[in-house]
């Protein structure tokens, strides 16, 4: 089963992309990650897009459809998410064709609704290690002896993007291009909406109830 994670940056997507890799064995396909090995290997690509990032912007959808379909060659026929990815209806279109050529599709879209204050207020506070790209809080989950639970590393950070100014360009980039998506994927019949802003182990457990029902 294929799965797309939607909801505002800070939501908890990646949070609930760590429970389905480590608890159900799926593989994450995140955008974020790939772009920022780009970014540790300096290359021309890298640089380009940490510009980018920076100014709260975009990656074009040219470069993220070719680091996509890369990972797809190295993964045919696993469960995948998708998170941070198809941002745009555009995209979204690209992913299917893109898993058509694989015999393989989207089975589902988990739409994580959150508050835009409460989630401002989560990725202040958003800490990321820089070796695996594990997600920490440093009031909610902050990491035992600064160390990353999942891969040991001691670097860990904020992201420079993560300010009141870039989040709230990010926020407006998301309603503007990605929130559409969402109407691309209800057309099919493919979104279900999770209530957010519960305690993690929550949403969890309504994603596992909306997987259940789907593979029954």
């Amino acid at each position: 089963m294929n799965i797309v994670l939607y909801g505002l940056p800070g939501a908890g997507k990646g949070t609930q992309a760590s429970y389905l890799v480590h608890q159900l064995g799926y593989i994450q396909l995140s955008t974020g990650a790939l772009i920022r090995q780009e970014i540790q290997a300096q290359s021309g690509l890298g640089q380009r897009v940490k510009k980018i990032i920076d100014n709260g912007g975009l990656v074009d959808s040219q470069t993220v459809n070719e680091l996509v379909e890369k990972f797809l060659n190295q993964h045919v026929h696993q469960n995948l998410i998708f998170d941070g990815y198809p941002r745009t209806k555009d995209q979204a279109q690209s992913l299917d064709i893109l898993l058509a050529k694989k015999n393989m599709k989207i089975d589902i879209v988990l739409n994580l609704k959150a508050d835009d204050d409460q989630v401002a207020q989560r990725i202040l506070g958003r800490i990321i290690c820089e070796d695996c790209g594990e997600t920490y809080h440093e009031k909610f989950n902050p990491p035992v002896h600064h160390r990353c639970h999942t891969c040991g590393g001691h670097c860990l950070k904020k992201r420079s993007d993560d300010t009141p100014e870039t989040i709230k360009k990010r926020f407006a980039s998301y309603y503007e291009q990605t929130y559409p998506v969402l109407a691309y994927y209800k057309e099919k019949g493919l979104v279900h909406d999770i209530d957010g802003m519960q305690a993690p182990d929550k949403v969890f457990q309504d994603i596992q109830e909306v997987l259940s029902k789907k593979s029954s």
